[in-house]
């Protein structure tokens, strides 16, 4: 039998109302030796509490002292500890039931362990779960802190004995004094010497006095310092973090707010310099500071000068500065083209890039000429090329197009080509007599690309084609093979090759505001003189950013996708047409599934049969904070515990949680994956599905659960009303244009700022955060048999957001524009 050797430390300072709970929990364990609690200088009225305490129970020991700290508090309590081994507790935390029992037994079965940990959880104020700590096994290795810190402080058990050789808590940190230890044991000690308990052991108390809440910015620095003292450096997130925090919370006082504390002496200057370029990266984009401003050392076109802005790693090559040009040139043309292929594209009389490229240096050679040859070591070998500089023109006016062959681009991008005039007379007989009354219709955007973004320009093309339009397409590229789907349906327009455009064209630019902008940048006045530009523009807020309120100036008119969005273009002095997507689609049956096909979908992705599955699907690209999957999480776990055992009836619902595979590494992704690895009835789908296997999925669950921040328009939403789920979502967003209470379970919110650097134009934006317990009351009731979706509903949205419809939308306001520019 074991013997009664736990020492349990307990630093306290002003203990609320959780104390007792937290000690309750020591005391129920078998085997605790005793209690150490060491306070720093409570208030009386709560210091009486534990003097209560003491009195009450012999294993409860009370020392007052004033200290510097948690960890100062903690090395006093253990020159106390008596026990061979020693457990920590928080007064606001609290040990799950055998916790001791399971540790102790495990160090009788690993007789080289010395130090041991488990899963943990989080919990509310009330006790309640909120979600699992996420935990790895030692075998991760030391790395994996690079992550975040996985080990949850109150599962710890170790020998006493340990200390003697690594030393005590580090008494100059004041909030990451654990995870420093932690470090400083798996850098001195083996694998087998550090051991895993598979089962909560502990949990951890989320509420507003923590230490951790009240010092994310301290919290995140210090984890940086630690992380670069052990491993070499910290991981960029730790202290972009520390400055996110920082200029939320203290924007005015930020410059300059580390070297007023005590962390001053301990950071050193490789991470204070990384720091600070993150601090006022941030406090730039605070105070909106113009593109052009900040690139006031050169002529660049703005299209350059704003990717310039945007891109922190050209600025520390120089790129900024005129007198790098040269090897701006050379980055563009190796790297910006795959990057940015938009700005290559079209040819000088309509681009800005590309005719900037074609004007001479002071050497009187072309940009182009020039980068060439300054890429090209072969050119260089040429000693009449090096010493007669028009005999280099003269070869490149020849050969050229071998030199940017592989770019797609050709010597009639920069220049003046040689059949000009026979190009001349094809596209003045196609204007003025073949196609004399057809006016051309372009659309702008990512016709290949799996996504929502993707899909808004499939539908639009399809809404158009099926009322006799002929529109074509610039594909704005994104070069991303897992992601892309052939269309071979859609013709593509490669206006490069165009030297004269058809004027009254439309062209509908289908982007992000972001991307939508930078396009237009690139453009040159013979571009907008020929084209009337329509904004087809998806955005998540009702405030549009200010860095971008000039793209008012390039665009005729403005299509927006729902009335919630609306406020953001309300000072765009330009027609405003709300023009709701279009989501019917000719390649899916939009109909709730057959019960024959639900069960083959089913069985597919290993979904129980005969259980109710809640649905959450979002696309890493489109920002995992604004989609908001961890309330998803949370809200399907307070609604079915997932404390095991589970009971049978928490066995009869899943989660399925649906997204593309990452395009990189996604931090956020990893640790959510990481944190739903302890509930066995959450299935993740990580895969590239085509449009109608991602309907089928859809159709074959029963509930979508959108919890999201923001939404533009609610394309998922719509999509899965029409497939006859239920809906719970958020009542923010462009959804709430057909999502009404008496047919979705309509979530409430709280309103809050959109922390620094989370989302694209974050400045004083505002967002929502959806009422979790509102959310898995819902579940409970959908779980019980309440049902709002039906019949009626599906029809009329279906038909609102049909193909036919949506194409007379189109057509009608086409038209108005066309009677528009036939009377300039």
């Amino acid at each position: 039998m074991l013997l009664d050797k736990v020492s349990v430390i307990m630093p306290s300072l002003n203990p609320d109302r959780f104390v007792d709970e937290a000690i309750q929990s020591c005391l129920d364990q078998e085997n605790l030796l005793e209690i150490i609690i060491v306070d720093g200088g409570s208030e009386i009225s709560k210091l009486s509490k534990l003097e209560n305490w003491q009195i009450k129970n012999d294993k409860i020991k009370l020392i007052t002292d004033n200290d510097t700290g948690p960890a100062e508090a903690l090395n006093k309590a253990l020159l106390f500890a008596s026990g061979e081994f020693i457990a920590w507790l928080n007064t606001d935390d609290k040990f799950s039931n055998d916790s001791f029992t399971r540790s102790l037994n495990y160090f009788k079965n690993n007789k080289g362990c010395l130090f041991v940990y488990g899963h943990g959880q989080h919990i509310n104020e009330s006790g309640e779960f909120i979600e699992y700590y996420p935990s790895f096994k030692p075998n991760h290795g030391i790395k994996q802190f690079q992550n975040g810190c996985f080990i949850c402080q109150p599962t710890i058990f170790f020998k006493k004995e340990i200390l003697n050789k690594i030393g005590n808590f580090d008494i100059n940190l004041k909030t990451c004094f654990d995870f420093e230890l932690w470090l400083r044991i798996f850098k001195t000690y083996k694998d087998f010497q550090i051991g895993f308990i598979d089962a909560i052991q502990a949990s951890t108390r989320l509420h507003e006095e923590t230490i951790t809440s009240k010092n994310y910015w301290r919290v995140n620095l210090e984890s940086a310092l630690i992380l670069d003292k052990y491993l070499g450096k910290a991981e960029s997130h730790w202290i972009e973090q520390a400055a996110r925090f920082l200029v939320q919370e203290k924007k005015d006082f930020a410059i300059g707010y580390l070297e007023k504390t005590d962390l001053d002496k301990l950071i050193n200057n490789n991470l204070r310099k990384d720091y600070n370029k993150l601090l006022i990266k941030f406090i730039s984009e605070y105070n909106n500071e113009d593109y052009s401003n900040v690139n006031k050392r050169n002529n660049y076109p703005a299209v350059l000068q704003k990717i310039l802005y945007e891109r922190f790693d050209l600025q520390n090559c120089g790129f900024n500065y005129i007198e790098n040009e040269r090897s701006f040139c050379i980055w563009l043309l190796n790297h910006g083209i795959k990057e940015y292929p938009f700005i290559f594209e079209g040819n000088y009389k309509n681009n800005n890039v590309l005719k900037w490229f074609a004007t001479e240096n002071k050497n009187s050679l072309s940009k182009i000429y020039q980068t060439i040859w300054d890429s090209n070591p072969q050119l260089k070998k040429v000693w009449l090329f090096k010493k007669f500089k028009k005999s280099l023109k003269l070869f490149l006016y020849f050969r050229l197009n071998y030199y940017l062959s592989s770019r797609g681009l050709n010597y009639s991008c920069f220049f003046e080509s040689r059949n000009y005039i026979f190009l001349n007379l094809f596209y003045f007989l196609k204007k003025n007599i073949f196609f004399k009354y057809k006016i051309p219709i372009t659309i702008v955007g990512h016709v290949n690309y799996q996504s929502g973004i993707g899909e808004d320009l499939r539908t639009i093309y399809s809404a158009l084609k099926s009322k006799g339009f002929e529109p074509k397409i610039v594909d704005f590229n994104r070069n991303i093979n897992n992601r892309n789907i052939k269309n071979k349906n859609i013709k593509f327009k490669s206006s490069s090759k165009q030297f004269i455009e058809n004027k009254n064209g439309i062209t509908i630019v289908c982007l992000n505001p972001n991307e939508c902008f930078n396009y237009l940048l690139s453009k040159s006045r013979n571009f907008f003189a020929n084209n009337y530009v329509v904004g087809y523009i998806p955005w998540e807020f009702n405030k549009w950013p200010k860095l971008l309120f000039e793209i008012y100036k390039y665009i005729d008119e403005f299509w927006i996708s729902s009335k919630f969005t609306s406020f953001a273009f309300s000072k765009f002095n330009k027609p405003k047409i709300i023009m709701p997507l279009c989501i019917n689609n000719q390649r899916v049956d939009f109909n709730p599934l057959t019960q024959k096909d639900r069960l083959l979908i089913r069985n597919k992705y290993n979904i129980p049969n005969d259980n109710l599955v809640f649905l959450s699907s979002f696309d890493l690209e489109s920002y995992i904070t604004r989609k908001n999957p961890w309330a998803v999480i949370k809200s399907f776990q307070r609604a079915f515990n997932p404390n095991y055992p589970i009971k049978p009836h928490n066995k009869k619902v899943n989660l399925l949680l649906k997204t593309f595979k990452p395009l990189s590494h996604n931090r956020d992704w990893e640790n959510l994956k990481n944190l739903v690895k302890l509930d066995d009835r959450i299935i993740i789908v990580e895969d590239d599905l085509d449009y109608k296997q991602l309907m089928s999925l859809y159709g074959s669950c029963d509930v979508l659960v959108s919890l999201h921040r923001s939404e533009g328009f609610g394309r998922v939403i719509a999509e899965s009303i029409i497939l006859g789920l239920e809906i719970i979502t958020t009542n923010w967003g462009g959804n709430t244009d057909f999502c009404k209470e008496t047919n979705t379970h309509l979530v409430p919110y709280e309103i809050s700022q959109v922390l620094p650097g989370t989302y694209p134009f974050w400045q004083n934006q505002y967002w929502a955060e959806p009422d979790i317990n509102k959310a898995s009351e819902y579940m409970i009731e959908i779980f019980k048999g309440k049902r709002l979706n039906n019949y009626r509903h599906r029809k009329n949205l279906k038909n609102l957001l049909s193909i036919e419809k949506s194409g007379d939308r189109y057509k009608k306001r086409i038209l108005e524009i066309i009677n528009h520019l036939s009377q300039k």
